[in-house]
């Protein structure tokens, strides 16, 4: 939703403030981060990372499951205030690099319709490529 807020000064010779407004309502379900980024591999650490399920609507919500398509990876939920708010958490052992033929996916369920599973990819970042050379000029 877009819009206009028009603040009246009724100061002399002031204008009145007119300031834009963008309004978004977040969804029902909102599950954060949408993607886990991990270091480039292998992992020279372990790494947890929280991925939040938070229940913006009024009807309670529950997470049913929260499973990794890598076993290498733990997953661990917790329900911060009943119906409303959940923490995943992933670790990720030292040493990890995922398989290349296959995508690393944490799938969330709940109990809430039309959408009740989240597919969140776990991704490691691509280790920086050196320069590329440029090969000397010659000058006659």
């Amino acid at each position: 939703l877009n819009g206009q807020a028009i603040i009246i000064t009724k100061k002399e010779k002031t204008q009145d403030l007119q300031l834009p407004c963008n309004i978004i309502k977040p969804p029902v379900v909102q599950v954060l981060p949408q993607i886990v980024r991990l270091p480039s591999p292998p992992l020279v650490n372990m790494v947890r990372q929280p991925i939040t399920v938070r229940n913006n609507g009024t009807a309670p919500v529950k997470v049913i499951s929260a499973e990794c398509t890598d076993p290498r990876i733990k997953v661990e939920k917790t329900e911060g205030s009943p119906g409303k708010f959940y923490t995943v958490t992933i670790e990720v052992p030292q040493g990890f690099a995922p398989d290349p033929a296959k995508q690393t996916m944490l799938t969330i369920t709940t109990d809430y319709q039309p959408n009740s599973v989240y597919r969140i990819p776990i991704v490691a970042i691509a280790p920086p490529q050196p320069p590329m050379s440029q090969p000397a000029m010659m000058t006659p």
